[in-house]
């Protein structure tokens, strides 16, 4: 990871000191007294446009404006980590208010995080996010955080740290020659955030405006890492909640959503050998959810995820196959109680020419088969400043998990520049 200090002038004046004319005085002088600061980020421009291929035209796709800065702070064994993040999409300017205010632009601080470092311990408190799991695109270990499936898929499989909602947490990690050890207490549930009605990617038929209950619920999270003989090996613990919440409509027809118990026990590996690296997660829910019409069906849930990643000259490859098995599921449970789920990513560099190409397929079965397709080419134009040219496409029947989407292909460019 590329940090880049900030320069001796700007931190002068931010912190209200003269600046002296010799940049390594001056920085050392901060250094000593003040600690010392690094930051990065990005500022991107992307225009979307629909597929000509796409039935429905009558929405206007258009520009998209974000940005990202990262201000860190260490001093000693102290640090403080921080991240915010801006969006603005214009597209969503002449929807109906709650749609407008919701996606037009949002600008937060995602991430602070206050930490303590010994030899053999790490304590970290504040809004941050941790990922569990050796899988890509599908999360059968990854519980922690809640999605942002506000624009679909289409942030998470960019940047998986955009895709997930950071949440307020302390997390304990001790360190033992080859073995690590994590403790986590992630206060109040968050839901999954949804898009509303009149976005893009909302779901027909999906309430709005619902109430949730009021709950102050810790989610508890342990996990055990070894490193045996070249074999990254993770056990899992989870006791918390789902943030896909159950409805249920009162006797005034509101709907109302409430957090049901989640509870994980999980393993995780990865090995290398001669032609790549295999890797997979396996999880047993022993209690988990399902939405009926008339509330929720407890039951049991059991994943398996395979997956196998190889790199040869300037190509890369990542093939993945998971089936998620519910267990003693209801009658009244009308859908397929397996899902199967699959992933193939291929990508080829020409570095001389400071060219990237690359495609990724995501395919979905429960009750019937639906895709993804998303193929890019980027163009490293100078140092820090990233071309990219894409076309994404959905295919299936709309009650599908990508055929919902199916009028949703587009095509785009955006321009990325790190800083």
């Amino acid at each position: 990871m590329l940090i880049r200090p900030m320069k001796p002038a700007l931190l002068c004046v931010a912190l209200g000191l003269p600046f002296l004319s010799n940049d390594s005085f001056a920085m050392s002088m901060l250094d000593s007294s003040f600690g010392d600061f690094a930051s990065k980020g990005f500022a991107r421009f992307e225009y979307q446009g629909r597929s000509p291929f796409v039935d429905d035209q009558s929405t206007d796709l258009r520009e998209n404006i974000d940005a990202q800065f990262e201000l860190d702070w260490s001093s000693s064994d102290f640090s403080v980590d921080t991240l915010s993040y801006f969006k603005y999409r214009p597209q969503y300017s002449d929807e109906d208010k709650e749609t407008r205010d919701e996606l037009e632009w949002n600008a937060d601080l995602r991430e602070w995080i206050l930490a303590y470092e010994s030899s053999q311990w790490l304590y970290r408190v504040g809004k941050q996010q941790v990922a569990w799991g050796k899988g890509d695109y599908f999360r059968i270990v990854d519980v922690i955080n809640p999605l942002d499936l506000r624009e679909g898929l289409l942030t998470y499989i960019d940047d998986y740290a955009l895709g997930r909602q950071p949440r307020n947490m302390a997390v304990v990690e001790h360190f033992l020659n080859d073995v690590e050890f994590q403790f986590i207490a992630a206060y109040e549930t968050q839901e999954t955030l949804a898009a509303p009605a009149g976005a893009d990617f909302a779901v027909t038929g999906y309430p709005q405006d619902i109430s949730l209950e009021e709950n102050s619920n810790i989610d508890y999270g342990f996990r055990a890492r070894f490193f045996l003989d070249g074999t990254d090996l993770d056990i899992y613990l989870f006791d918390g909640y789902n943030p896909d919440p159950i409805l249920k409509q009162n006797t005034e027809n509101q709907f109302e959503g409430t957090f049901a118990k989640r509870q994980l026990l999980a393993l995780s590996f990865a090995r290398p050998n001669d032609y790549g690296v295999i890797r997979s997660d396996i999880a047993y829910y022993p209690k988990e959810s399902l939405q009926l019409g008339s509330g929720a069906d407890e039951v049991s849930k059991f994943d398996i995820l395979l997956g196998f990643d190889a790199q040869e000259n300037e190509w890369s490859f990542n093939f993945q196959g998971a089936v998620s098995q519910y267990l003693s599921v209801s009658d009244e449970y009308t859908r397929d109680d397996q899902i199967l789920s699959a992933s193939a990513f291929i990508e080829k560099q020409w570095s001389q020419l400071r060219l990237t190409s690359s495609i990724l397929w995501l395919y979905n079965y429960q009750d019937d088969a639906s895709s993804m397709l998303k193929y890019l080419v980027s163009y490293e134009w100078f140092n820090a400043t990233l071309l990219e040219l894409g076309v994404i496409g959905f295919d299936g029947k709309k009650s599908t998990l990508h055929g919902m989407y199916d009028d949703q292909d587009r095509i785009y460019m955006n321009l990325k520049y790190s800083f």
